[in-house]
């Protein structure tokens, strides 16, 4: 493989991974009310710093998301 094709290739990972992340941030912003810039503070905050009070943030988005999970699962039974 070639440099030009290695860095194509590492471009394109890096792009689908942007927009993964970023398609993700924006349910996250849908179901919790949290501003995208807000929601990626936080996760690098807990990641960094999980004592920091802004982790609290993100440790209530994984809260919101698991309730909202159940919730759906309990209207699936429902069915």
């Amino acid at each position: 493989m070639s440099h030009n094709d290695l860095k194509k290739t590492v471009l394109f990972t890096e792009k689908s991974i942007k927009d993964s992340v970023d398609q993700r941030v924006e349910e996250l912003e849908k179901l919790t009310g949290i501003k995208k810039s807000r929601i990626m503070e936080a996760a690098l905050v807990s990641q960094l710093l999980p004592q920091h009070p802004k982790a609290k943030i993100w440790y209530n988005i994984q809260l919101i998301c698991e309730q909202n999970g159940r919730k759906e699962e309990k209207e699936d039974r429902a069915y």
